[in-house]
Order: structure tokens, then sequence, then C-alpha cells
């Protein structure tokens, strides 16, 4: 079975898929702090349609970003880099 018939199998029982070694350690270490500077940084200057808490006089329940590279630039280059926009061989 091909790692996407399992991912596949995976998301239509869980709805979810868990991919793991996705991303090497350093770079999602990278990401990570990146996705913090984002919340702590362009969060609060985002429209409403952009980010989403379940109360939003609350910042501690953000619980989804839209079109993060819409707003930053790091966002907008990671989300353009080939390897996304490519399809896989």
């Amino acid at each position: 079975m091909s790692d996407y018939t399992a991912y596949k199998a995976d998301y239509d029982r869980d709805g979810f898929v868990l991919v793991r070694n996705f991303l090497p350690a350093d770079e999602l270490k990278d990401l990570t702090a990146q996705v913090d500077r984002y919340v702590r940084e362009v969060v609060p200057t985002l429209p409403d349609q952009a980010a989403f808490y379940q109360d939003k006089d609350r910042p501690e329940t953000l619980k989804q970003l839209q079109r993060m590279g819409d707003y930053d630039s790091f966002f907008s280059e990671y989300r353009d880099q080939p390897r996304w926009r490519e399809p896989r061989r």
C-alpha cells in the first residue's frame, strides 16, 4: 500500500492525517517560531475574517488563521515555494 493510500484511509476514518517527519526538525523549529511571531505581531492587526477566536475578547482563545500569506511576507514566500506548487512524482 502506498503512503497516499494509507493517508487517504486515515483521513476518511478520522478526518485528519498525521504525517510524521513531514518537515526536517530545524525547519519545523523555524516555522514554529514564525507562527509564534505572526500570532504576537500580526494577528492583532488582522481583519475579523483572517483570525477566528472562541471568544474575540480573549486573545488566548485564537483557534484558526486564514490566508497568512496575504498578510505576512514570510508566509507568502513559504506558501509559494516550488515544493508546495509542483506535483509530487
